[in-house]
C-alpha cells in the first residue's frame, strides 16, 4: 500500500522492516487487511504490544477478532541510515503505537541531530514518556506537546 501511496515520487526508499534495538524477527501486531467494515483508521494500526492495539476496542467493540499477528524483520536505526548512506535527517516522524522511545534511544546524536523530531507519546509508559522528554532536552531540543503527539526541536 505504501508502494503505491508513493508511486511516482522519486528519491524515496521503501524498505519493508520495522525499526528495533537488534536486527532480529518480531511479532507486529496488526488489523488485518481484508476487513472492509471497519474506519480507515484501522489499517494503519500496527503495534509490537499487543495491549496498544487492544486500546482501540473502545471505538470497534469486536475489534479483537481482526488482530493479526504478523513475522516482520527489524533493523537497528543506525543501521538502516547506514545502509542508505544518510548522513542528515530534517525530519525524523515516528508513530509506532508505543514504540517511538526505543526508536529515538537509538539516534545517535553526537553524529546525527535531526532539526525536528515528531513521534506519538500517548502509548508510551509514564515512565518512558519522561525518559524520552529528558533525553530530548538534554539533547538541546525544545518540546511542544500536544494531544498525544510531542514535536521536538533543535534551536
Amino acid at each position: 500500500r505504501l508502494r503505491a501511496n508513493y508511486r511516482g515520487h522519486t528519491g524515496l526508499i521503501i524498505e519493508p522492516l520495522a525499526i528495533a534495538e537488534r536486527e532480529e524477527r518480531r511479532d507486529l501486531f496488526r488489523i488485518c487487511d481484508e476487513v472492509e467494515h471497519l474506519p480507515a483508521w484501522c489499517r494503519g494500526l500496527a503495534s509490537f504490544h499487543l495491549e496498544v492495539v487492544r486500546k482501540h476496542r473502545f471505538v470497534v467493540p469486536d475489534l479483537e477478532r481482526y488482530i493479526v499477528r504478523e513475522q516482520v524483520q527489524c533493523l537497528p536505526l543506525g543501521r538502516l541510515l547506514d545502509k542508505h548512506r544518510v548522513d542528515r535527517l530534517d525530519l525524523l516522524s515516528i508513530d509506532t503505537e508505543g514504540h517511538d522511545y526505543e526508536v529515538i534511544k537509538q539516534i545517535d546524536f553526537r553524529t546525527l541531530r535531526p532539526g525536528i523530531v515528531l513521534y506519538e507519546h500517548r502509548h508510551l509508559p509514564r515512565p518512558d514518556r519522561a525518559a524520552c522528554e529528558h533525553l530530548l532536552r538534554s539533547h538541546g531540543y525544545r518540546l511542544a506537546i500536544r494531544l498525544g503527539n510531542t514535536l521536538a526541536y533543535y534551536d
